[in-house]
């Protein structure tokens, strides 16, 4: 063990006294009265290297009327984020119209295009489909739109899907005429 002078070690011990004495009994007993306001940021090095400079200005503006405690936030700043908005109009989708007067009319799609666009297409009396039609026929009617699942941006996968929420719903409107055969095995099986 390093011979230290007897004073450098009286010092040492001086000074943790002083410290536990300031502990126990405050010397400023209005300290305790004074509000507590606890800043919440976000841990990184730049802000602990400004965050005395803040403090004392913050201690200036206020007049030293309150105290001031940081607790320092150890999540990822991207965590207290939300990084991507949600999306309010989606495309690739497979769609229910219900009407409204007679609720077991109904008709159910598939689109590339962004929902609601499809679902005014459906609306025009110009328009070549079967909702529109319906609606020509029933001029007091409306359709109510919902969306029953994303899907795919492939063409064909998008299809499948509504065949088999056809399948599944039977909605009134969809007529199926044409109907192709899948032919697993065109050479047969050997």
């Amino acid at each position: 063990m390093a011979n230290y002078p007897p004073r450098f070690i009286d010092s040492i011990i001086r000074d943790f006294k002083d410290k536990e004495s300031r502990v126990d009994n405050p010397s400023n007993p209005d300290k305790d009265k004074k509000p507590l306001i606890m800043l919440r940021i976000p841990f990184c090095e730049t802000n602990e290297k400004i965050a005395r400079h803040f403090l004392s200005k913050l201690h200036e503006f206020t007049g030293n009327d309150y105290r001031f405690t940081i607790l320092w936030q150890m999540r990822k700043i991207k965590t207290l984020f939300k990084l991507k908005d949600e999306v309010l109009h989606k495309a690739d989708v497979v769609y229910r119209g219900t009407s409204a007067n007679n609720p077991e009319e109904s008709y159910v799609g598939e689109t590339s295009l962004i929902s609601t666009s499809r679902f005014e297409q459906h609306e025009e009396p110009s328009h070549n489909s079967a909702p529109s039609k319906f609606l020509q026929e029933n001029p007091g009617d409306r359709f109510q739109w919902e969306i029953l699942s994303t899907s795919s941006s492939n063409w064909l996968k998008r299809k499948i899907h509504e065949a088999l929420f056809i399948c599944k719903l039977k909605p009134s409107l969809n007529v199926q005429v044409d109907h192709k055969r899948l032919l697993l095995f065109r050479n047969g099986v050997t």
